[in-house]
């Protein structure tokens, strides 16, 4: 959808450290890429990082890989629904 609307990519980005754009665990995706998130992950990542920073002036990314706080469950749901969608790939 970004890609198709300029009124889209014509608004300001943010970008998510490497180190949490990095950490995707979306496992069905057909295609892997560098820095690519689902966007449940990429919500969660995004509203941690942002209730970290009302809480502390330095966000530690590395606890938040962790633990996304408030996030963590969806996360942990996520990673569920991962596991469960590989369990219908035939074995190699």
């Amino acid at each position: 959808m970004f890609m198709l609307s300029s009124n889209l990519q014509a608004l300001k980005q943010v970008c998510l450290p490497d180190t949490l754009a990095n950490s995707g665990q979306y496992l069905i995706r057909k295609v892997a890429k560098k820095n690519a998130l689902s966007s449940l992950e990429a919500c969660c990542f995004a509203l941690a990082l942002l209730d970290s920073e009302l809480d502390e002036k330095e966000v530690n990314v590395a606890k938040l890989l962790v633990d996304c706080g408030l996030y963590q469950g969806l996360l942990n749901k996520f990673a569920q629904f991962n596991q469960f969608q590989l369990s219908f790939r035939p074995s190699t």
